[in-house]
């Protein structure tokens, strides 16, 4: 199939959108005719922004679970050390830990939510995450801890 022949009234901007036309499914899926050629350069540019949203998305949240990832080892690891060298007391640590990692995650979770631009439901999406990892990771690790020294 050629393309039809450029007319220098018409431009090969116009061309090229006719030749996309003419695939079914796009047709379809805006309720076009094949020869219509006025509405179909905004649909085009719409499902480009669209899929650009999505990867913005994908990596917005990629960038805040990760963060939030991190930020619950170092403060796990931190609540351990600090419980090893000023009490032996377990049921501090494992306080201490939850404490500790809830509180970095939230505000680490808010700071980026906000500096990356994120909406609404992202930041909070990530505050329950980090809840949830903080409390399961920090159960997880302890008993690993208790696991070794016993």
């Amino acid at each position: 199939m050629s393309l039809p022949p450029l007319d220098p009234n018409v431009g090969m901007r116009r061309t090229y959108l006719i030749s996309a036309l003419q695939h079914d499914s796009i047709a379809k899926h805006y309720n076009w005719r094949k020869d219509e050629t006025k509405r179909c350069s905004v649909p085009i540019v719409k499902m480009a922004e669209t899929e650009k949203e999505k990867s913005t998305f994908i990596f917005r949240f990629s960038t805040l679970s990760l963060s939030i990832y991190l930020s619950i080892y170092l403060s796990i690891y931190l609540s351990i050390y600090l419980s090893i060298y000023f009490t032996f007391n377990i049921y501090i640590s494992i306080y201490l830990s939850i404490y500790l990692s809830i509180s970095v995650f939230s505000y680490l979770s808010i700071y980026l939510s906000i500096h990356i631009n994120a909406n609404i439901k992202l930041i909070y999406l990530s505050i329950y995450l980090s809840i949830y990892l903080s409390i399961y990771l920090s159960i997880k690790d302890i008993d690993s801890f208790l696991e070794f020294f016993n």
